[in-house]
C-alpha cells in the first residue's frame, strides 16, 4: 500500500509538471532574438472597464450555452477548458517543426495588413517550419486556417458537439505570434469560440448595436479597407477614454481559457507576453437554425471529440487554397438562388453571364468558371428555375461558391502571388535583367529586383526556370526572347484586379544607375532584333542556309561570334 501511495504522488507531481503552461520556446535557449523595439506593455485595459465579461469555472451544458450565450448574444469566458486537449502541453516549437513543420499557414503583417508578407510558399503563405525558424523574426505572425492534421490535438466541450450548435460551426483557425507584442480592432467579428493555449491577451469588446459609432469614438481606425486596424496600447487607450460613451466589456483571457464571442460584435485585443498562440472556432448566426433542435437531442451523453471529428463545412488540408471568410454554404447557395430570382431568372446563359457579371464578379475568367460547374447541374438549354438551384448537393454547390469566394478573397489562393503582380510588370524586370555587356540574363540581378518588390524566392526561380529550357544556368537573348510569354503567363492579365502599384524597374535593378543604363539602352539596337537579324541575313553562311528557323536559332547560340 505504501508503494502504491507514493506511485500515485509520483504520477500526480509528474501531471502537475505536464499540465503546466510551457512557452512556446523550448526548454533550450530561444534561437529566437527580439524582433526590434517592443511595444509598450504598461498599459491596463481593465483600469477603465466598466463592464466585465462574465466568466464561468466550469464547463456549460449544450442548452445552457445555447439558451443563455448564444441565442442571447451574450460573451463568456470559460476558464481553463483548454487544458484537456494534448496541444495545450505539447505545441511547443520543437514539436509544431517536427509533427507540422511542412504544412503551410498564412501570414500576416501587423504593420500593414493590405499587403501580405512574403514567406517560402509565396505571397501571405509560409511553412510553418519556416516561419517557427526564421519568418516571424520579421514581426509577422500567423493568423490561417487551422490544418486538419493539427485539428485531432485540440478537444471539444460537450457544449458544442451536440445541439444546433453542431450545424453553426463553420470552420477553424489558428493564430501563432512570437516576439511580437501587438493589438488590433476589429468590427463586425464572427461569431466564435476563441480558446488561447499560450500567452495572455485583453480583450475589449463592443455590442454590434454601437458599431456605428466606432468611428466618432476612435478615428485612428480605417475601416473603409478592412475590418481590422491594428494600434498600439496607446491608441486603444485613447479610444477606450473617449468622451463618447460607448459602453464595452473587459476579459483577461489566459492559457487555457476560451471566450465566446457572439456574432456582431467590435473587439479590441492586446496580445501579452512574446508567445501567443491560440485556435478558434468559428461559428455561423444563431438565428438561421431551428432552436427546437436542442429538445429533439438528448444532449446529456454529450462526449469530448477531437476537433477533427467535428463536422465543418469549410476545412484546410494544409495546403492548398483557404476558405477563410467563406460563409454557411447552405445559407449562401439559398441567397444566390433567391436574388437570381428576384431580378427574373434567366433563360438562357447569356442572361445567367450578365447577372453573375453584375452580381458577382467582373471578372471574366471566373464567370467561365462558375458557368462550366453550374453547367453541370443545369441544363442551359431550358429554362434555369430557383428549385434547380437548391437541388445542386451541397457538396456540388461548395465548389462553385469556393470559385467566386476566391474571388472575392484572392489573398486566400496559394497562388496569390500570381495574382498581386500583373504580367507587365513581370515582363518589364525580365527585360531589364538582361545584362547587355555579358549578353546574358542576371540571376541575381532578377532576383533581389522581385524580392523588392515583396515577391518570393519560389516564384521568381519559377520564372528563371520558365526561361532556362535547357538547364544550362545561362538564358541568353534568344532564349529569353523565346520563352519570355511563357515565363510571365501565370501571371495576371488583368491589371485592374492586379494589387501592385508602379514601379522603377531600372532602379530596383540597378539602383542609381538605371536612370544611366536606360539612355545607353535607347543609343543601342534591341539585342533579340540583332539575332533576329541574323536569320534573315542573305549572306548566312553555307553550312546554315539549308537549316529551319528553329535548329538556325540552336546554332546561333553556339556560333553567334562567328555570325
Amino acid at each position: 500500500m505504501i508503494v502504491k501511495f507514493y506511485v500515485i504522488l509520483t504520477i500526480i507531481a509528474l501531471a502537475t509538471t505536464l499540465w503546466s503552461v510551457p512557452s512556446l520556446a523550448n526548454d533550450k535557449k530561444d534561437d529566437g532574438g527580439s524582433t526590434g523595439k517592443e511595444e509598450n506593455t504598461n498599459f491596463e485595459m481593465a483600469t477603465l472597464a466598466d463592464q466585465f465579461v462574465q466568466v464561468l469555472d466550469h464547463v456549460p451544458s449544450a442548452s445552457d450555452f445555447w439558451e443563455q450565450y448564444v441565442i442571447k448574444s451574450l460573451p463568456v469566458l470559460i476558464k481553463k477548458i483548454n487544458k484537456f486537449s494534448p496541444a495545450f502541453t505539447t505545441w511547443n516549437r520543437n514539436f509544431l517543426k517536427s509533427n507540422y513543420g511542412n504544412l503551410t499557414v498564412k501570414l500576416v503583417d501587423k504593420r500593414n495588413r493590405q499587403k501580405l508578407p512574403t514567406g517560402s510558399e509565396g505571397l501571405g503563405f509560409d511553412s510553418l517550419l519556416n516561419f517557427l525558424t526564421t519568418t516571424y523574426r520579421r514581426g509577422v505572425y500567423v493568423e490561417s486556417q487551422l490544418p486538419i492534421p493539427m485539428q485531432k490535438d485540440i478537444l471539444i466541450m460537450p457544449f458544442l458537439t451536440c445541439g444546433p450548435i453542431t450545424r453553426s460551426i463553420i470552420t477553424s483557425h489558428l493564430t501563432i505570434s512570437l516576439n511580437t507584442l501587438h493589438s488590433q480592432w476589429q468590427r463586425n467579428s464572427p461569431s466564435m469560440l476563441h480558446c488561447l493555449l499560450r500567452g495572455t491577451q485583453d480583450w475589449a469588446l463592443i455590442e454590434s448595436k454601437y458599431n456605428e459609432k466606432l468611428p466618432t469614438v476612435c478615428e485612428i481606425a480605417d475601416f473603409e479597407s478592412s475590418p481590422v486596424a491594428y494600434l498600439d496600447d496607446d491608441e486603444i487607450q485613447g479610444c477606450l477614454k473617449s468622451k463618447t460613451q460607448v459602453p464595452w466589456h473587459y476579459v483577461r483571457v489566459k492559457d487555457g481559457d476560451c471566450l465566446f464571442i457572439p456574432h456582431g460584435y467590435s473587439h479590441m485585443v492586446s496580445y501579452k507576453g512574446k508567445h501567443n498562440v491560440g485556435f478558434s472556432v468559428i461559428l455561423d448566426k444563431a438565428e438561421h437554425h431551428d432552436t427546437q433542435y436542442l429538445q429533439r437531442q438528448d444532449c446529456s451523453k454529450a462526449r469530448i471529440k477531437p476537433l477533427e471529428k467535428i463536422n465543418m463545412p469549410w476545412n484546410y488540408l494544409g495546403y492548398g487554397h483557404m476558405s477563410m471568410g467563406n460563409v454557411n454554404p447552405v445559407e449562401r447557395r439559398a441567397n444566390f438562388a433567391s436574388r437570381l430570382e428576384s431580378v427574373g431568372v434567366p433563360i438562357n446563359e447569356e442572361s445567367l453571364r450578365l447577372f453573375l457579371k453584375e452580381q458577382v464578379t467582373t471578372s471574366n475568367k471566373t464567370i467561365d468558371n462558375i458557368l462550366n460547374s453550374l453547367r453541370k447541374h443545369i441544363d442551359f438549354n431550358n429554362k434555369i428555375t430557383k428549385d434547380q438551384l437548391l437541388a445542386i448537393p451541397i457538396e456540388s454547390w461548395k465548389d462553385i461558391q469556393a470559385i467566386f469566394e476566391l474571388d472575392a478573397n484572392p489573398q486566400n489562393s496559394i497562388h496569390y502571388e500570381l495574382i498581386y503582380f500583373h504580367q507587365k510588370l513581370m515582363r518589364e524586370m525580365i527585360k531589364a535583367a538582361f545584362d547587355k555587356s555579358t549578353k546574358e540574363f542576371d540571376h541575381e540581378k532578377f532576383m533581389n529586383a522581385y524580392k523588392q518588390i515583396g515577391g518570393s524566392e519560389k516564384y521568381a526561380r519559377e520564372i528563371t526556370k520558365a526561361l532556362d529550357v535547357n538547364e544550362d544556368g545561362k538564358i541568353d537573348a534568344i532564349e529569353l526572347k523565346d520563352n519570355l510569354n511563357k515565363a510571365v503567363e501565370p501571371y495576371n492579365s488583368e491589371e485592374q484586379h492586379a494589387g501592385e502599384g508602379s514601379y522603377d524597374v531600372k532602379g530596383l535593378l540597378y539602383g542609381k544607375q538605371g536612370e544611366e543604363e536606360e539612355e545607353q539602352g535607347e543609343d543601342e539596337n534591341d539585342e533579340f532584333e540583332q539575332l533576329r537579324e541574323l536569320l534573315k541575313n542573305e549572306e548566312l553562311p553555307e553550312k546554315f542556309q539549308h537549316l529551319d528557323e528553329e535548329e538556325l536559332l540552336n546554332y546561333l547560340r553556339r556560333y553567334r561570334d562567328e555570325l
